[in-house]
């Protein structure tokens, strides 16, 4: 193939996806009873076959020595191991081609679009043409089953959007740190490293210590109080007042703010009389 052939191709390039063998064979269907469509003829099925999977071609890729591969076959192995040795050239008598890259074949997937075909899943009794097959119904499909992506679960096809939305594995934001993270692990994360809930959390603690300070305080204003009151108390019969700011409390009385004075308690015994 020369230079100008080459641009005419448009190179595939690798995204992380699930790989997606070929197709079935059983997928063109032999004219039962459950489809209208007359069947599908492959006058030469070998054509239609991946070299690597020998199933139906999906998304056909060329090699440049001709033979054909399915996009995910084709690059899964050259993602591996960075190239490829022909098994349709060694079957052709020509052994040691090795490939190291593939172009879309759209030429073929025209073709293979246009062939009927049947839903290969038990069960389904879609009929139509590939191409509306691998657009809409397989991912569609209430019959099927596929594996999410994301966490490997055997889904079945018609719930898989739905699976993903809630799927262990897909990632979320932690509602506290904005963290990202699978849906699996919030609540660990929340509980054991969420940085911001374990600020709040040690606030909170501060808080609450504060106000038993608080009120460890106040008790202890009442203690000294009563303690000042006891000290100060007479027990011998005796009591000497001496009263402190007496001009004031002079004002005081003759204005009627404070008509009273409360001596502290006396007695005439421990035990005796107040």
């Amino acid at each position: 193939m020369d230079v100008k052939s080459k641009q005419n191709f448009t190179q595939s390039r690798l995204s992380y996806q699930p790989v997606r063998r070929g197709h079935d064979p059983d997928i063109f269907h032999k004219g039962d009873a459950k489809t209208h469509h007359p069947p599908t003829s492959l006058t030469d099925p070998e054509k239609y076959l991946c070299w690597v999977c020998r199933r139906i071609l999906r998304n056909p890729h060329v090699a440049e020595c001709g033979h054909r591969f399915c996009q995910g076959c084709l690059y899964e192995v050259l993602g591996t191991k960075g190239y490829l040795p022909c098994e349709g050239c060694r079957l052709d008598g020509t052994p040691g081609v090795y490939i190291t890259r593939g172009y879309s074949d759209m030429a073929m997937r025209r073709e293979l679009g246009r062939l009927h075909c049947v839903c290969p899943t038990r069960g389904c009794s879609w009929t139509g043409k590939l191409d509306e097959y691998e657009g809409k119904h397989e991912d569609q499909c209430q019959f099927g089953h596929s594996v999410c992506d994301l966490c490997g679960q055997n889904i079945a096809t018609d719930k898989l959007s739905e699976h993903r939305q809630s799927c262990p594995a897909a990632l979320t934001e932690c509602p506290h740190c904005q963290a990202s993270l699978e849906q699996s692990k919030v609540q660990n994360h929340i509980s054991d490293n969420c940085p911001e809930v374990k600020i709040r959390t040690i606030s909170s603690k501060l808080t609450n210590l504060e106000k038993k300070l608080k009120d460890s305080s106040a008790t202890l204003d009442d203690f000294s109080s009563r303690i000042l009151a006891l000290e100060t108390s007479s027990a011998d019969g005796t009591f000497v007042w001496k009263i402190t700011g007496f001009a004031k409390c002079r004002r005081d009385a003759v204005s009627g703010s404070q008509p009273y004075l409360l001596s502290p308690s006396f007695t005439t015994g421990r035990p005796g009389y107040q």
